[in-house]
């Protein structure tokens, strides 16, 4: 099963420190940001804009500004999350805390982190 995954030793705060200077969208249960450059990652917060963030609360945090989608051994997937979605996916890996995923969606690929807090379920497609 842990091959399945791809499981890294990896916190969410710090794959998002990796992405620190590009742009990111915070998803959250009735608030999304628009796409604004991550300026900061500290233990427990992120600041964007000046405003401070707490990445586990958020539903879904979009990396942008990658230019090279990774499809290394993505394994498509379903994920139900905490947000009543249940998305398409295909697994990158999962860290400590949360999962990377490669969305598609109308020929456009995204990558997101979604914390582990708000996953429901995942299952092979």
């Amino acid at each position: 099963m842990s091959n399945l995954l791809n499981q890294l030793r990896l916190t969410l705060m710090k794959r998002l420190s990796q992405h620190v200077g590009y742009p990111v969208i915070i998803k959250a249960l009735g608030y999304t940001t628009e796409p604004v450059l991550l300026e900061h990652v500290g233990k427990q917060f992120i600041r964007i804009k000046g405003q401070y963030f707490i990445p586990s609360s958020a539903h879904q945090i979009s990396l942008l500004g990658i230019r090279e989608i990774p499809n290394m051994n993505a394994k498509p997937m379903k994920v139900r999350t905490t947000a009543g979605d249940n998305i398409p996916i295909k697994l990158l890996c999962t860290g400590t805390d949360f999962i990377e995923v490669l969305m598609e969606q109308n020929e456009k690929k995204e990558i997101a982190l979604i914390p582990m807090n708000m996953v429901i379920n995942m299952e092979m497609v």
